[in-house]
């Protein structure tokens, strides 16, 4: 329940990202996106109990999560970046 709170706000932003950079037909070829975070989140939710139980410490396993949530940070950065430069190429 707390993980599905702390996700609420995620959701909806992403989503509205999302079609501000594709275009507002864009959801319904959104599913992959969708998909490959669900993979994500249960990929990463893995390799922390792989960590924490080979190096026998939570705190190994939590250099995973901030090492993830710090790689989402920068593709949605890297993401932000690109596509704005695109646009502003498209209208000049």
């Amino acid at each position: 329940a707390i993980a599905g709170l702390g996700s609420s706000a995620i959701f909806p932003t992403n989503m509205v990202r999302f079609t501000k950079i594709f275009g507002p037909g864009s959801t319904r070829q959104a599913t992959p996106v969708f998909v490959a975070g669900t993979c994500g989140a249960a990929a990463v939710s893995s390799l922390v109990g792989f960590v924490s139980h080979r190096f026998d410490s939570l705190r190994a396993g939590l250099v995973v999560v901030l090492l993830s949530a710090s790689a989402i940070v920068v593709l949605q950065l890297v993401m932000t970046v690109v596509f704005a430069r695109d646009r502003r190429e498209r209208i000049f």
